[in-house]
């Protein structure tokens, strides 16, 4: 279904809102204007009210990437989550601060309700010199 006949459907009353799978709920916020936006927002958060949630367009299973490094290096932009873990034996560093022997950082994408905008994680870097770090992620 178009977008425009998304909108036209869910603002006319013929296309129940809380039905919507989250596909056609990303399509729908990203083809509309900021009013039609506003007014989406304000539709979907009365479905969460109710206990509706968007129904997913599809199930499938990802393998997450796991690695155990001992150097310095980055993950690439745009993943759904990363997770570092020092399990070594000394102190490292990620984007610039330490993360102690131990210690586990996460980063998860979010969907920022004020400008209806998905955030996925950006790149990190890491110094895993004369450590282990445990690092999963999700694309």
């Amino acid at each position: 279904m178009a977008c425009s006949a998304i909108l036209r459907q869910i603002f006319d009353g013929t296309l129940d809102v809380c039905s919507l799978t989250s596909d056609q709920i990303c399509e729908a916020l990203a083809c509309s204007n900021a009013d039609d936006r506003t007014k989406l927002q304000m539709l979907l958060t009365n479905c969460e009210a109710q206990g509706a949630t968007p129904a997913p367009a599809a199930v499938q299973d990802f393998t997450p990437g796991v690695i155990v490094s001992t150097v310095v290096a980055t993950i690439n932009a745009s993943r759904e989550s990363i997770s570092i873990s020092n399990i070594g034996t000394a102190d490292g560093t990620v984007n610039g601060a330490r993360l102690p022997v131990g210690a586990t950082v996460s980063f998860k994408a979010y969907l920022d309700p004020v400008t209806n905008t998905y955030n996925r994680v950006g790149s990190i870097s890491w110094d895993a010199s004369g450590t282990e770090f445990l690092i999963a992620t999700t694309a």
